[in-house]
């Protein structure tokens, strides 16, 4: 007498694969949600910060004497704060038109299952590569593009040969969330802009006429 299982036939990997694509859903759904928030949550945070600044009267500030240091210091520190909500805008965001990009795999190989039966290659492990350059990874910091590379970091190695395809097709057509992303990421450079300008005018001003505001 053997302790050998029996072997897993065709129509139950089938199962277990579908089940574990809802599950895998239903963190995306909760994920992408999560995501969404903290992008808006950031984004309400710079038009606060930026918004009160462009109406302010004390800004900018002058932190020294020095013309050279009262022109240059508010403007460092303007283009590190707005790179710093760039960066977590676009971070956030990112992350959420992956989960939109892996959730509209996810239920085109449900679709699929459910209207035909899935071939047997379907259901083999195979092994993502990433995919995409470092320029295109430069281009998207400053401006959204429609397609993205598929980044390990994000997506899990290992999955059934159904969905890394679906997944390599979903992420080189991209996502429509790209256009609400867009959207932020335009909004939050004529901030930028508005405020830059302000700044090196107003500073500009005070370094010729060597006088001091207030």
């Amino acid at each position: 007498m053997t302790n050998e299982l029996p072997a897993e036939n065709f129509t139950e990997r089938v199962q277990r694969a579908e089940r574990f694509f809802i599950y895998f859903a239903n963190g995306d759904r909760a994920y992408q949600n999560h995501k969404e928030n903290m992008a808006y949550a950031g984004t309400a945070l710079l038009i606060t910060a930026f918004g009160s600044a462009l109406l302010s009267e004390n800004w900018p500030p002058v932190w020294t004497q020095y013309p050279v240091l009262q022109f240059s210091l508010p403007v460092v520190s303007l283009v590190v704060v707005w790179t710093f909500f760039l960066s977590y805008v676009r971070f956030q965001l990112t992350n959420r038109r992956w989960i939109a990009i892996r959730l509209a795999a996810t239920e085109h190989v449900l679709a699929s299952w459910a209207s035909q039966r899935p071939p047997a290659e379907a259901l083999e492990p195979v092994r993502l590569t990433e995919q995409g350059t470092a320029d295109s990874l430069l281009r998207s910091v400053f401006w959204p593009s429609m397609s993205m590379p598929i980044k390990l970091a994000v997506v899990p190695e290992t999955f059934p040969k159904a969905f890394a395809d679906a997944l390599a097709d979903k992420a080189k057509r991209g996502s429509l969330a790209v256009i609400h992303e867009r959207i932020l990421f335009l909004f939050t450079w004529f901030m930028f802009v508005a405020l830059l300008m302000k700044t090196v005018v107003v500073l500009n001003a005070i370094v010729c006429s060597g006088l001091t505001p207030g």
